[in-house]
């Protein structure tokens, strides 16, 4: 317009940018249906805070898995040390006993114990955690890279933890450390009214989604090893402190093995 020889004050061209335009207008909040009961619990983890100091005087910081259900928002909170695939494990077990079934879909954070490489269409699962999921009978649906919005109701979920449930509490040892957080799971965050679905998660879970989940495990799951070995000069792989003799034609290649308390399977590595 200015090349045209018209002067249009810049108040009146920022009215009509916002009226006309949606100028400065955030874009709508689109509310995500809650699904079916049951159907999908959404994990977190993060750093929460120290244990008391030990003999020694030192003390530890711990991490937490958090587990978030899609529809009650009935917590369920696990410390451990180390974000492993094994604690990754550990929790689950330790959760599904919690809410006495399993959920039919875990929505996990892009974490390295459980997402091997990030897709958003085909990630790659740790070989241990995608058997764990075979075994007990869910499926994997991990969030996109740096979208928060693919799990709101976890997003603020480590700090509201770290804060309400562990802040102030002189906690001795991981034991102690997890038994008040099933505490404050139960008792205080799940008898309190969640703001969004106006209920107290404890109940609504007891109400609606309990009796929808698969049946709880009645058997501790056997974690296995999976490990790289390469093939010695002697023809031979250790694989748990195991040796095993191999073919000749197999030196100084490197194998996939999996190893249980009952057996070892060893093969060719597969290239992905």
């Amino acid at each position: 317009m200015h090349r045209r020889g018209i002067e249009v004050p810049y108040s009146t061209l920022h009215r009509f940018a916002v009226a006309e335009l949606d100028f400065g207008r955030h874009a709508p909040t689109i509310p995500v249906a809650d699904g079916k009961p049951g159907e999908e619990v959404h994990i977190d983890t993060g750093w929460m805070t120290m244990l008391e100091p030990d003999e020694r005087g030192r003390r530890r910081r711990f991490r937490a898995w958090i587990f978030t259900p899609h529809l009650s928002r009935y917590r369920f909170v696990y410390p451990c040390f180390a974000e492993s695939t094994e604690t990754a494990i550990e929790a689950c077990e330790a959760a599904w006993e919690f809410y006495g079934g399993v959920f039919g879909v875990v929505v996990p954070d892009n974490t390295k114990a459980i997402v091997h490489t990030a897709d958003p269409l085909k990630p790659r699962i740790i070989d241990e955690f995608l058997e764990y999921a075979q075994a007990r009978g869910f499926h994997i649906d991990p969030t996109r890279v740096r979208h928060p919005k693919d799990k709101a109701r976890t997003e603020r979920a480590v700090r509201d933890v770290r804060d309400d449930c562990f802040a102030g509490e002189k906690l001795l040892d991981l034991d102690g450390a997890r038994r008040r957080g099933l505490r404050w799971c139960a008792e205080e965050y799940g008898m309190r009214r969640h703001t969004t679905t106006q209920r107290m998660p404890r109940e609504h879970f007891d109400a609606d989604e309990k009796a929808a989940l698969k049946p709880a495990p009645t058997a501790p799951y056997d974690v296995p090893l999976w490990a790289e070995p390469k093939v010695a000069p002697d023809q031979h792989a250790q694989v748990a402190r195991a040796l095993y003799s191999l073919p000749r034609e197999w030196l100084g290649h490197h194998l996939r093995a999996r190893a249980d308390r009952f057996a070892s399977t060893i093969r060719q590595r597969v290239s992905w």
